[in-house]
């Protein structure tokens, strides 16, 4: 490959997840990186302070030169007049970037963009696959590195890696894992894709097939006992630990971060809410179709501790979650 032909790669991502992507990159070949595309600054916390994304953070401290558009659909051409200062692109590398890239920036890079998505495509096209996969009850999931077309996600696929997923992982846990196998999975290739060694062995998606993870919404972490054990469980397990599934105790947020279910009998019917102690505190609240326990919970205002802590200062009289 000329030199010419490595000048070199054009980088889209925002939170952690991409920026553990971005540091793979960046040991590998950190001469290739001439770009860095990142959401603007966003604010957070009491005060409102402006926060940059975890990319920005590791663009700078690696002084690289980076991009934030507002919205870059709309200022596509002003965001491609922008790109072109920094040289000419090989390759777009797309990492949850958080924003959908119109076809003039799909194709600026010589070889187009390309996407490393947290699902086996075609399932779980869109912005929430890792929460939706633990809700279904999804036994494995992993990585896909595709070609970037127009649609959502439904580009050539030209990698894929399937990770399992544990019956007790979390969301977090599941991003972690699914952010190391991306990153790695990302530079084995790397070279083969900047040489287009795929372009004839992509394989097109299967649209029959595909399903679609919608963004989470604050109903979705919202918890309803009157479903299913699993489905609760699930439920918890897919928001843990950010941002938390949660019930309403007394009028008060309490978020749920670990549950399990129970084969523990019990006299009182499972009336879906209901909570019971055991007389070790052992928190227990009844779905649909049987009991869970609460194993880890957070009161609203207050820390995060063991459900069976959180029983001790409760009285023991008719409560119920809702």
């Amino acid at each position: 490959m000329s030199k010419s032909d490595r000048e070199g790669i054009i980088f889209f991502g925002t939170p952690e997840f991409a920026a553990i992507h971005l540091e793979a990159l960046l040991k590998l070949a950190p001469d290739l990186i001439k770009c860095v595309v990142t959401r603007p600054d966003t604010r957070s916390g009491r005060g409102l302070k402006f926060v940059e994304s975890k990319v920005k953070e590791l663009a700078i401290k690696h002084n690289l030169n980076i991009i934030q558009p507002a919205n870059i659909k709309k200022n596509a051409a002003s965001f491609i007049s922008q790109a072109k200062n920094y040289g000419n692109y090989r390759l777009g590398i797309v990492v949850a970037y958080g924003e959908i890239l119109p076809s003039e920036i799909l194709e600026l890079p010589q070889l187009g963009c390309i996407n490393v998505h947290a699902s086996i495509l075609p399932r779980w096209r869109g912005a929430a696959p890792i929460e939706r996969a633990i809700l279904a009850g999804d036994a494995e999931s992993g990585i896909t590195i595709m070609q970037m077309d127009q649609g959502m996600d439904s580009g050539d696929i030209i990698i894929q890696k399937k990770i399992p997923i544990a019956p007790d992982e979390t969301g977090g846990e599941l991003r972690a894992q699914m952010a190391c196998v991306g990153a790695e999975l990302l530079s084995e290739n790397l070279w083969g894709l900047l040489e287009n060694r795929f372009a004839e062995t992509r394989k097109k998606q299967d649209n029959t097939l595909a399903t679609y993870a919608s963004k989470i919404l604050a109903d979705d972490l919202k918890i309803s006992f009157e479903k299913s054990c699993w489905q609760i469980i699930n439920q918890i397990r897919a928001f843990s630990p950010e941002p938390a599934a949660f019930a309403y105790f007394q009028q008060a947020r309490l978020k749920i971060f670990k549950a399990q279910i129970t084969n523990e009998q019990f006299d009182s019917e499972p009336i879906p809410g209901k909570i019971l102690i055991s007389l070790k505190s052992n928190l227990y609240v009844a779905c649909a179709d049987g009991w869970i326990e609460l194993l880890e919970v957070q009161p609203e205002g207050k820390k995060k501790m063991r459900g069976a802590d959180f029983a001790r200062g409760l009285k023991l009289d008719n409560l119920k979650l809702h």
